[in-house]
């Protein structure tokens, strides 16, 4: 059990700075997508409201609430990341691993788990992701070194000897966790899988 959560969580989204503004949309819009792919149904909101990034700052409020009271349901129900709440995950291994690589020079992290999520989805589902992200701005591929992005992978929390523990989509709103094993992802990553 949690000994001391927040009372409150307060996020201000009114910045004329174009950076910090940029920092604040990429996150909310990448946890609202790991929502959608992984178990709730938030896509809707994302569809219906965003043919163009103006329409996220537009809703920019809604989509953070949204965002929070879905990572607020996993937490509570799974407090320990026992089993839920590791669909929090989803796309953040191969994203670490980007960041590792990239050294945080040109993507900020919700850009990087977007590019993760990628990599963990499959067929017409990893289609629909990628649609969204383009269709929101969010980056779909990057030049990064496979090798070094790889050899990050070994260095990841979720890291058991031969593998990483991971969440992949199959179908939007189904997940699993999976242990791939590091050729496994290594033909992911190089696109032959």
């Amino acid at each position: 059990m949690i000994e001391h959560r927040p009372v409150e969580i307060d996020t201000d989204t009114c910045t004329q700075e174009e950076k910090v503004a940029e920092k604040i949309i990429t996150p909310a819009v990448q946890e609202v997508f790991k929502a959608v792919v992984a178990k709730y149904s938030a896509e809707q909101l994302i569809t219906e409201r965003s043919a163009v990034s103006k329409d996220i700052e537009e809703n920019l409020d809604e989509i953070i609430i949204r965002s929070l009271n879905i990572k607020k349901n996993v937490v509570e129900q799974d407090e320990k990341e026992a089993g839920l709440r590791k669909i929090l995950n989803f796309g953040h291994t191969i994203a670490h691993a980007i960041e590792s690589e990239n050294n945080m020079k040109n993507l900020y992290h919700g850009e990087c788990v977007a590019l993760g999520m990628m990599f963990m989805a499959n067929g017409e589902e990893k289609e629909k992701i990628k649609n969204l992200l383009t269709k929101n701005n969010l980056p779909t591929e990057t030049g990064f070194n496979v090798e070094a992005v790889y050899e990050a992978l070994h260095h990841d929390k979720k890291s058991a000897g031969t593998g990483v523990n991971v969440v992949t989509v199959k179908n939007i709103g189904e997940f699993e966790f999976e242990f791939l094993e590091y050729n496994e992802i290594y033909k992911i990553l190089k696109g032959e899988k």
